[in-house]
């Protein structure tokens, strides 16, 4: 039961407690009496009650002040946003703020969040897209548009830097820019030089046309001319490069066997690839800093129907072949685009399938196929198995090929000759030879 106290009533109260020696409790009525036993207490003193219900009061945590001059800014974004987006960002483990330089402000947040944020941080520790081989990432997350665009500029800046280098150490002004200091790798910019020349390629896939059509901008941007061949493979991106004695290319598809992977392979003129400690190093270096435009026009654009002039290459070794059954698997789709066009008209019949390799091994035998060949997405690497299903050691195919190659197609294509040759199957082949 509470008691209400009007003021008449705690006036008196105070006027009767103005001796600090009268204890109550001894016989002196205490209007706060009632309301200590329905509060669960029950002392002489309402001090002492009061002290008690103080230390039972939950205390709650106020937010810190933080100066208006802190400015908040999500990794990849351009506009700022509020502490209170921040810490909201952070309570939903937001992806950006894994690289945040303010993820230490966790405002509050509590401790057991705060532990699983830490813990989240180790996915963000090797933030660099580059490999041994070229740039690679998961699309959008690791490797976007933005990436895709920070990149590209690097290498068009690297070419543009090489013509402009060249131009100077050998045009009639190399004694004077010596003489004055001129160093083309701080000041790219050259009007009268030619812009280079750049091939760019991808695999077809309806996930990287995006990427592509952003590479070939920040390419242009970058004072770079653009021939533009579409759908192709490794070895048809350097036959292009060559074929026209450009500068460098950039092929961008996917280097491994998970779908959502994006890479990216770069290669210098004459159709040199770019790898770690090879030119690779340098573009790397040179996405983290940034560059202003080396020219005032934008590059020109072409298209390139590269694969045509590519495949009649080989057009002439598929003709009177034996009526052979293979299976390819691979997810290129200019792979299994270049096969169609190649064993079109002959006696040979082809299944193509996104295949793994165990997959593969089990369709050669339901379909009692001669062979079967894995391709890499990117059309450089084999795995070849026999009409009985199994494989081929690299070595035995090495041997059989006499050179080393990174063509899947001139690969097959030595294979569909050798055993259009003999009746023998590829078992008996690659045990006598």
């Amino acid at each position: 039961m509470e008691t209400s106290l009007g003021s008449e009533e705690l006036q008196s109260w105070k006027i009767e407690n103005k001796n600090p020696k009268r204890k109550r409790g001894h016989g002196a009525p205490c209007p706060y009496r009632s309301l200590a036993y329905a509060s669960g207490f029950c002392f002489p003193h309402l001090s002492l009650a009061l002290s008690r219900i103080e230390k039972n009061l939950i205390i709650v945590k106020m937010p810190e002040f933080v100066p208006p001059s802190v400015e908040y800014h999500c990794p990849g974004e351009e506009y700022p946003i509020s502490r209170a987006v921040h810490l909201g960002r952070l309570a939903r483990f937001y992806p950006a703020c894994r690289q945040c330089m303010h993820r230490d402000d966790t405002g509050t947040l509590s401790d057991r969040q705060v532990s699983q944020l830490i813990e989240t941080r180790s996915r963000a520790e090797n933030p660099s897209w580059f490999s041994a081989e070229g740039a690679t990432g998961v699309c959008p997350n690791e490797l976007g548009i933005d990436a895709v665009q920070a990149i590209t500029v690097a290498f068009g800046l690297r070419e543009m830097r090489r013509i402009v280098a060249r131009s100077v150490s050998e045009g009639p002004l190399a004694s004077l820019a010596y003489a004055s200091g001129y160093d083309v790798s701080v000041n790219p910019r050259s009007e009268s030089a030619e812009p280079p020349l750049v091939v760019l390629g991808s695999d077809g896939r309806a996930m990287t046309a995006e990427l592509v059509a952003t590479a070939a901008e920040s390419l242009r941007c970058a004072g770079c001319n653009l021939i533009d061949v579409g759908a192709v493979t490794s070895a048809c991106m350097a036959w292009a490069i060559d074929h026209w004695q450009a500068a460098g290319g950039i092929l961008i598809g996917n280097t491994d066997d998970r779908p959502q992977t994006v890479g990216l392979k770069f290669w210098s003129d004459g159709a040199r690839p770019l790898s770690a400690g090879h030119g690779l190093d340098e573009i790397e270096a040179m996405c983290g800093v940034p560059a202003e435009r080396p020219t005032r026009t934008f590059g020109s654009r072409q298209r390139f129907q590269a694969a045509d002039l590519y495949l009649a290459t080989l057009a002439e070794h598929y003709h009177a072949l034996r009526p052979l059954r293979f299976v390819i698997g691979t997810m290129s789709l200019a792979v299994g685009n270049y096969v169609q066009k190649l064993i079109a008209g002959g006696a040979c019949r082809a299944s193509i399938a996104p295949l793994r390799w165990n997959d593969l091994i089990e369709q050669v035998r339901v379909q009692k196929a001669h062979f079967g060949l894995h391709v890499s997405n990117d059309g450089e690497i084999v795995r070849l198995a026999d009409e009985c299903g199994n494989e081929i050691p690299a070595e035995r195919l090495l041997l059989l090929l006499g050179q080393v190659t990174t063509d899947a197609l001139r690969t097959l294509t030595t294979l569909l000759g050798l055993l259009s040759r003999s009746d023998r199957p590829l078992s008996v082949v690659f045990q006598e030879d």
